[in-house]
């Protein structure tokens, strides 16, 4: 089965328990105790045979209470309803590039499918990994039980070493993918200023190859009238170097070192002069 049709299955067959694709996702690469096994390049529960996409009625025991007998007549009477909905729209959510979820990720480690990737993974299936690892990288803890900013960091220091294990064994999926969260930020932080009269070019080296010892990662901002220079100084990429200067002529060039939240504000200013509609807050 490929990733698409698992992630069809699923929206379709739990609606109420997924409600996006990103959902699913975790619970395929995160979720320990789910049964789960990489068989041919593929997750797949050894023990279960594959469900329909239909999700089947909860039984209503004439045993039971006439309340609670009730209360599974009206729970189905919900899933099959939002089955109805959901078919409507199943295209949109499988093909869905909303990689925000609703509350914390479950903790990852060594026993977590993202963290035991075969060497025969299928591409779509190594595609989702690298989705879930991109979604980890976006989240934003609420504080709320255990969607704290400590269990944020902990699945994050996992995703790295997913991100790293990926890479060594299959490559980058471009040339633009970056190899660690303290990469991912300004990458991500950067595209977000990205058209609307700003241009944007990444140049991604290790020191002692693109740019010589100094710097070894290079963001370049095209404004109308401007161009904006933004240079990684070190691998904690929270130390660089912007340079603006005007689009036609080398004079009048400003540098300035600073951290990663002041080279965000200056290039959100840069990219504000362009359109300021289009900077996001």
């Amino acid at each position: 089965m490929t990733l698409d049709e698992e992630v069809r299955r699923s929206l379709l067959n739990s609606p109420l328990l997924y409600k996006k694709r990103v959902d699913v996702l975790h619970h395929l690469f995160c979720v320990n105790g789910t049964g789960l096994e990489w068989i041919g390049g593929e997750l797949v529960d050894p023990e279960s045979e594959v469900g329909s996409d239909v999700p089947e009625d909860f039984p209503v025991d004439p045993a039971h209470s006439e309340i609670k007998q009730e209360g599974i007549r009206r729970f189905n009477e919900r899933m099959r309803a939002e089955y109805e909905r959901r078919l409507e729209v199943i295209d949109d959510l499988v093909q869905s590039d909303d990689l925000r979820m609703q509350g914390g990720f479950y903790p990852l480690s060594e026993y977590s499918r993202l963290m035991t990737i075969p060497d025969d993974v299928k591409p779509d299936w190594l595609a989702g990994a690298r989705e879930v690892i991109e979604a980890i990288f976006r989240h934003e803890p609420t504080g709320e039980r255990d969607d704290t900013a400590e269990a944020h960091a902990h699945n994050v220091e996992w995703a790295d070493k997913a991100l790293r294990d990926i890479q060594e064994r299959f490559g980058k999926s471009d040339r633009e993918e970056p190899e660690s969260y303290r990469e991912w930020r300004p990458l991500h932080g950067l595209r977000a200023l990205e058209g609307n009269g700003v241009d944007m070019d990444f140049n991604v080296g290790r020191p002692g190859t693109d740019f010589g010892s100094v710097f070894c990662w290079r963001a370049t901002l095209y404004g109308p009238d401007e161009m904006m220079f933004v240079y990684a100084c070190d691998s904690t990429f929270d130390d660089f170097l912007v340079a603006v200067r005007p689009n036609d002529t080398t004079e009048g060039a400003t540098e300035e070192r600073m951290d990663f939240a002041q080279m965000l504000d200056r290039a959100r200013s840069f990219a504000g002069k362009a359109n300021p509609a289009a900077v996001p807050r």
